[in-house]
């Protein structure tokens, strides 16, 4: 086939959603991993669709290979979506929670959305004697070119004023869109959301 035709078929075996984030197992993930081998046109067109749809971190394992092979292919710094769920049962995994603050802080200048699944609920504040929340809040308040947040489990456990005197999205004027789960909004959460500039859509929801 021709050149232009095979490119033509990688691109029309992605989702209709541009914003879709696949995981590893599926079948598109397969095809562009696939094309990634043929040849260098295809490989440049894979690479950067699988940037785009594929970082999908849900494995601790996994987010630590990535973070081994970003010094030797820097262009993995450049996502602009992310799931990160590396976490097992536990909030409470400091290698873990270091390993996605130094991911988050490679790609903080591109990663424009971001889909969080993060236990918060197995370790409280009270019992964070190794700082796990501290951790990722250094990591997510970096991210200056953010434009839409979701948190999937729990009650986001960063959101009040915790460290620097400052709720998580206060650091985001770029944020366009949030959902947040188990929030329980008052007048303090409400004035914060109001502060961001460029805010169009909040959606919370309960577990």
């Amino acid at each position: 086939l021709p050149l232009e035709v095979v490119l033509n078929v990688i691109t029309c075996s992605l989702p209709s959603n541009l914003d879709t984030i696949l995981p590893a197992s599926h079948p598109t993930t397969k095809l562009l991993l696939s094309f990634s081998l043929v040849c260098q046109e295809t490989r440049r067109l894979a690479q950067r669709y699988l940037r785009k749809h594929c970082f999908y971190i849900d494995k601790a394992r996994r987010l630590s290979s990535i973070l081994l092979q970003i010094p030797k292919r820097p262009e993995l710094r450049n996502v602009d979506s992310l799931y990160l769920s590396p976490f097992g049962a536990t909030l409470d995994d400091q290698p873990t929670a270091f390993w996605s603050r130094e991911l988050l802080l490679y790609t903080y200048k591109v990663l424009k959305r971001l889909v969080i699944t993060f236990p918060f609920k197995t370790l409280y504040l009270e019992h964070d004697h190794l700082n796990i929340r501290r951790i990722l809040y250094e990591g997510l308040a970096n991210l200056e070119t953010i434009e839409e947040f979701v948190s999937v489990q729990d009650e986001l456990g960063l959101h009040d004023n915790l460290y620097l005197g400052l709720p998580l999205w206060a650091h985001w004027p770029n944020l366009r869109r949030l959902a947040l789960c188990g929030i329980c909004p008052n007048p303090a959460f409400w004035h914060d959301i109001a502060q961001v500039p460029a805010l169009e859509n909040v959606v919370l929801t309960e577990p």
